[in-house]
C-alpha cells in the first residue's frame, strides 16, 4: 500500500548556520518519497540578514511555472503560483523595505519560453510611527513608550504608486539628497540577483507610469531632496494637509488589547467593537482567529510583525518560524554558549519567558554574570538582587525583578540630576528611549515635575527618532509624606508616580535613604546618629519592583563594571 500518510521535511543550512532550503515532501507507507509538495529557498547576506525568500508551492519544478510538452495532454499541465519576497535594511540592521510579487514562467519541452515577474506588493518602514504601502496606503502607529496601542489607516492623493516615491529619507531638513531613480535602479538590480540565486527567470519591468493611481510624490524621482508633497491626481493641485478631505482623514482606527506576552489578543475599532480576535499556541502559531475583514493587523505574537509571504515573525535581529518553533538563523554568540541550541525560542519555555529580544545576559547588583538565556538578541539585564544562587536568580527572573542595564551616559545623567536637585532643592528628571537616547533635563516644583515640564523631554526623544522607554526623576525631600503616613526614606514611588508610568521598562526614583540609629551607653543615655545616602528605586504601575534597598553608588559601580566587560 503506497497511500500517502504524512509530510516529511528536509532542511539545508549555509556555512553561517542560516536556513537556506526547506523541502516538504509526502512520504508513502512504504517509506518512499512522493512528489515534492512545497519547497522554500532563502538568501542571506554576510550580516546574516534575510535578503530574499522564494515561496514555491510547486509540483515538479523549482519555481512557479507552467510546463508545456507537445506529448502531454492539455489537462496534465502543472500550473502553479509562487512568490519571491525581497528585503532591504538600514545601517543599523533594521528592515526598511519589503517587496514581494508573483513569478509565472512558461516552459516548452523543459525549455524556458517566457513569463512574467512582478513586485506588486511593497511596504516601506519610514519610522516606528509610519509604514507606507502600495496605492498610497499607509499605517500610522501610536505608542505609549514602546507599546503600540493604536494603528490608524490612511492614504495619500498623489500620482505614481511606486515604492521609490517616499518622502522620508531625503527630507531637506536633514541636509540629505537622494537620487531616487538611481536608488530604485539598485533595488531592481538586487531583485534580479535574488531571482538568479533561486534559478528563476526574471523579466520584470520598471513602472514609469506616474499618472494613474495613488502614491508618494518626491519631485518626480529626480536627484533633488525628497519633499513630502501630495498631489491631487486630477487637478495637480496641492491637497490640504497632504491628505484627503478631513471628513475621511484616518477614520479607520484600531486599538490593541494585548495578553501577558504582549501579543495582540483583541483589536477594537473606533466605536469599541471587536474587529479581530486572536489566540495562539504556546510558540506563537495562530490557533484561533476571528475577524470582520475590515482590517487585519500584521502585529501578532509578541506584537511582532508577521510576514504573510514567509509565514515568519520579524524580530529585528532574526526571523522566527512559529510553525517550527525555531529561529531561522544562528545566534551570533553561539560559540560562547555551546550548551544552548542556537535555534530554540525562549529556551523552549515560551509560557513564562516573554521575548526579551534575544540572547540575554543576566547580572546581579554586584555586576556579576549569573545567567545566560538564548532568545534571539544580545541584551544585558540587571537582576535587582545581590545573590548569585540559582533559586534567587530564577525567582527574580520569574517575578520580573530586573531592568535593562543602562549605559554609562544614563548613569552619569542620573548623577547630574542628583547634583542639580541638591543645589536647587527642586525635582529634576529626564527620559530614556528604547535605543538609549537621553532627553534634555527638566525640572519642576519641589514636589513634582508636571506634564507641561515633561513635554520638552518627550519631544527630544521623538526628535531623535526614538520612543520613550522609561523616566528618571529625583525626590528632593529627605522624608516623603503620603497622606497621613510619613515614610522614613523617599526613594519610593508615590501614587502619582505609579499612575503616570511610561514606556516598557521600569521607571526610576532617585531618592535618599534616611536612617536614624539610637546609640545607648551603659548609663541609659546616648545620642541619635543620622545617616543619609543616595538610594535608587525602580517601579512600575504596581509599585516598587526591588525589595532590597539599593545605594546609588553601588548601582553605579555595577553598571560601569558590566559595561566595561562589553
Amino acid at each position: 500500500d503506497s497511500t500517502n500518510i504524512n509530510n516529511g521535511h528536509k532542511y539545508t543550512y549555509d556555512l553561517n548556520g542560516n536556513l537556506v532550503y526547506i523541502n516538504t515532501s509526502r512520504v508513502k507507507r512504504d517509506g518512499k518519497e512522493d512528489e515534492k509538495a512545497t519547497e522554500q529557498k532563502y538568501k542571506w547576506d554576510e550580516e546574516n540578514r534575510l535578503l530574499a525568500a522564494d515561496e514555491n508551492y510547486s509540483i515538479k519544478r523549482e519555481q512557479s511555472q507552467t510546463c508545456l510538452s507537445y506529448a502531454e495532454r492539455e489537462n496534465n499541465r502543472p500550473k502553479v503560483n509562487g512568490f519571491v519576497s525581497n528585503y532591504w535594511y538600514d545601517a543599523d540592521g533594521e528592515r526598511t523595505v519589503k517587496t514581494s510579487g508573483e513569478n509565472e514562467a512558461i516552459y516548452v519541452n523543459s525549455e524556458f519560453s517566457g513569463g512574467n515577474t512582478g513586485t506588486a506588493r511593497f511596504s516601506l518602514y519610514v519610522s516606528p510611527y509610519l509604514v507606507a504601502g502600495q496605492g498610497g496606503k499607509y499605517t500610522k502607529h501610536i505608542y505609549i513608550g514602546s507599546q503600540r496601542i493604536v494603528s490608524k489607516l490612511g492614504d495619500l492623493a498623489s500620482y505614481g504608486a511606486d515604492p521609490r516615491r517616499i518622502p522620508y529619507a531625503g527630507n531637506e531638513a536633514d541636509g540629505l539628497t537622494v537620487d531616487y531613480k538611481k536608488k530604485y535602479g539598485e533595488q531592481l538590480q538586487a531583485i534580479k540577483e535574488n531571482y538568479r540565486t533561486f534559478d528563476i527567470p526574471y523579466n520584470g519591468k520598471d513602472n514609469d507610469d506616474y499618472v494613474n493611481g495613488q502614491g508618494f510624490c518626491c519631485n518626480d524621482g529626480t536627484p533633488e531632496a525628497a519633499q513630502a508633497r501630495a498631489m491631487n491626481a486630477s487637478t495637480r493641485s496641492a491637497v490640504d494637509n497632504n491628505f484627503h478631505d478631513k471628513d475621511n482623514y484616518e477614520k479607520m482606527q484600531f486599538y490593541y488589547h494585548p495578553d501577558h506576552l504582549g501579543s495582540s489578543s483583541y483589536i477594537t475599532n473606533l466605536d469599541g467593537e471587536v474587529s479581530q480576535h486572536i489566540e495562539y499556541v504556546p510558540f506563537g502559531e495562530v490557533f484561533i482567529e476571528e475577524r470582520n475583514n475590515t482590517w487585519n493587523t500584521p502585529y501578532l505574537f509578541n506584537a511582532k510583525e508577521f510576514d504573510e509571504e514567509t509565514g515568519m515573525y520579524y524580530y529585528g535581529a532574526r526571523y522566527y518560524e512559529p510553525r517550527l518553533s525555531l529561529w531561522m538563523s544562528t545566534d551570533p554568540m553561539e560559540e560562547k554558549y555551546p550548551d544552548i541550541s542556537s535555534y530554540t525560542y525562549c529556551h523552549n519555555n515560551p509560557i513564562t519567558l516573554i521575548d526579551p529580544n534575544g540572547m540575554t545576559d543576566y547580572y546581579n547588583l554586584n555586576g556579576k554574570l549569573v545567567r545566560n538565556v538564548d532568545d534571539g538578541k544580545t541584551d544585558r539585564i540587571m537582576l535587582l538582587i545581590n545573590s548569585k544562587k540559582d533559586d534567587k536568580v530564577n525567582a527574580a527572573i520569574e517575578q520580573g525583578t530586573f531592568i535593562k542595564v543602562p549605559s554609562n551616559k544614563v548613569v552619569d545623567k542620573m548623577e547630574e540630576a542628583y547634583n542639580l536637585t541638591e543645589n536647587t532643592g527642586k525635582e529634576h528628571g529626564f527620559r530614556v528611549g528604547n535605543k538609549g537616547t537621553i532627553s534634555t533635563m527638566v525640572s519642576g516644583r519641589e514636589t513634582e515635575i508636571g506634564p507641561d515640564e515633561w513635554k520638552p523631554a518627550v519631544s527630544s526623544i521623538v526628535e531623535q527618532g526614538d520612543l520613550v522607554s522609561y523616566d528618571v526623576h529625583t525626590h528632593p525631600k529627605p522624608k516623603y509624606e503620603q497622606g497621613s503616613q510619613t515614610i522614613p526614606f523617599n526613594n519610593m514611588p508615590s501614587e502619582t508616580d505609579q499612575m503616570n508610568t511610561v514606556g516598557n521598562q521600569p521607571s526610576v526614583v532617585l531618592g535618599y535613604y534616611f536612617q536614624e540609629t539610637r546609640n545607648v551607653n551603659t548609663f541609659g543615655s546616648g545620642q541619635t546618629d543620622v545617616s543619609l545616602h543616595r538610594s535608587i528605586c525602580f517601579y512600575n504601575k504596581n509599585g516598587a519592583i526591588n525589595s532590597e534597598e539599593i545605594r546609588f553608588s553601588d548601582f553605579k559601580s555595577a553598571v560601569k563594571k558590566i559595561n566595561k566587560e562589553q
